[in-house]
């Protein structure tokens, strides 16, 4: 995986994913010519770094191979078939609104 699919799919910033290598907390990449300019990211490394993470509770968002859904689909996804980004948010009665003042 490249920097870009790694970033979209960890939702990690570039500075924060490069000090969590530093720490030796996140997977590092692989190089891929002798000069190691051409870095990569093992995807099965990194998928196992996302599921050791507790999942998000922010708006009830789930990390996207754990959120299952019949109805949504997801938009995009990246050249290795997996979601790019967030699900949309569900919309039910409680979190829409009725449109009447409750009195």
């Amino acid at each position: 995986m490249r920097l870009s699919e790694v970033l979209a799919l960890t939702t990690l910033g570039r500075t924060a994913l490069f000090a969590a290598v530093a720490a030796g907390t996140f997977p590092p990449p692989r190089k891929l010519t002798g000069s190691g300019r051409a870095v990569a990211w093992v995807s099965g490394e990194v998928d196992a770094w996302m599921c050791s993470r507790p999942p998000s509770t922010a708006n009830g968002w789930q990390p996207p191979e754990r959120a299952v859904s019949a109805t949504a689909q997801p938009k995009t996804l990246s050249k290795h078939g997996r979601p790019i980004g967030r699900p949309p948010k569900s919309r039910t009665p409680e979190t829409t609104g009725s449109g009447a003042a409750a009195g």
